[in-house]
């Protein structure tokens, strides 16, 4: 048996994204859920701020009060009191007064400017004005940041630092984010050994379950390590079998080529049925896409840089669209 006919990059990728079935949704605390793709928009149910605030440490005025005031004309104002962050103010300005206020603390009823204290002097209870202000300088406004019923992230986002403090700017808890993709990984070989066995003539160590399973959890899917097998049908059809019931996705390392000992053709066909066997890829040619109880199984080739070449090609792109995201490209 040959390649007769190999697909194209594009021919295979559209196969895999025909035949993949996107995962579902799940509810999990904003605290677990860095990496997680967004299954809905994020829609805010607040202003953010919901009050007006200090942008500065200085004073709460009334812009109109410090009209014409400079460092050699400055205006006098009677502080009536201090505001910190967290307070509620009690007390509300009224004309020629002002109030001491702290970064972040909530404006006074009657205020509508902030005057930095490095523009102030204060003698008492007499606060001298050095600066004119117009109004809202250094005033943070209601919904400045996030406005209420504001689309704040869009479903398909995968989750970064940046996001979750947005979540929690927003009150929430709780977020719906999709499922991480169930993957099961088996490699295939009566060469293979297991790493800390005595290396013996004709063998070597089997590292593609290790490097696929690593680098399936950077892409976000949850793996299930099923071993390594040698080259005997019944055996890799039973561990494929098995692991179809639960997975999402199988990967299956060695035996997809076209030699007497490459058994994963004749083990899809048994199970189930083949979509494409061949790549117009170098390396990675010989890989294979199967179907069994309607879910995707793919034969990698057993040479380790070729498995991850074809993992970043055509695997990261179908775990994206299985977990729809916004961008399923390879970068």
């Amino acid at each position: 048996m040959i390649f007769r006919k190999l697909s194209t990059i594009e021919e295979a990728r559209k196969i895999l994204r025909a035949n993949a079935r996107k995962v579902g949704c799940e509810t999990i605390e904003v605290k677990e859920s860095l990496g997680r793709v967004l299954a809905q928009d994020v829609v805010s149910g607040i202003d953010v701020p919901h009050f007006k605030k200090a942008a500065m440490d200085g004073f709460a005025v009334k812009s109109q009060d410090t009209v014409g005031a400079g460092e050699t004309n400055p205006v006098n104002l009677r502080m009536i009191g201090r505001l910190y962050a967290g307070e509620i103010p009690k007390k509300r300005l009224t004309k020629g007064t002002c109030i001491e206020i702290a970064t972040g603390a909530m404006m006074p009823e009657g205020s509508d400017a902030v005057v930095m204290v490095e523009y102030t002097k204060e003698d008492g209870n007499l606060i001298q004005i050095e600066k004119e202000v117009g109004k809202n300088t250094h005033v943070v406004s209601i919904g400045s940041d996030i406005k209420k019923g504001q689309i704040v992230l869009k479903k398909g986002l995968t989750l970064k630092p940046h996001h979750t403090a947005v979540l929690s700017s927003l009150g929430l808890r709780k977020v719906q984010v999709r499922r991480r993709p169930k993957v099961a990984v088996l490699s295939t070989g009566n060469e293979l050994l297991h790493p800390g066995e005595k290396l013996t003539d004709g063998k070597i160590y089997g590292i593609n379950n290790l490097a696929l399973s690593d680098a399936l959890k950077v892409a976000g899917a949850c793996v299930d390590d099923l071993g390594m097998v040698g080259d005997d049908t019944v055996e890799i059809s039973k561990r494929i079998a098995s692991a179809m019931q639960y997975s999402d996705l199988l990967l299956v390392s060695g035996g997809s080529s076209v030699g007497k000992e490459d058994l994963m053709p004749e083990v899809i066909s048994g199970l189930g049925k083949i979509l494409l066997h061949g790549i117009s890829i170098k390396p990675g040619k010989p890989v294979l896409i199967g179907k069994i109880k309607g879910k995707l199984v793919i034969g990698l080739p057993g040479y380790p840089t070729s498995a991850l070449i074809v993992f970043h090609a055509f695997i990261i792109p179908l775990l994206n669209h299985m977990m729809n995201k916004a961008d399923d490209r390879v970068k």
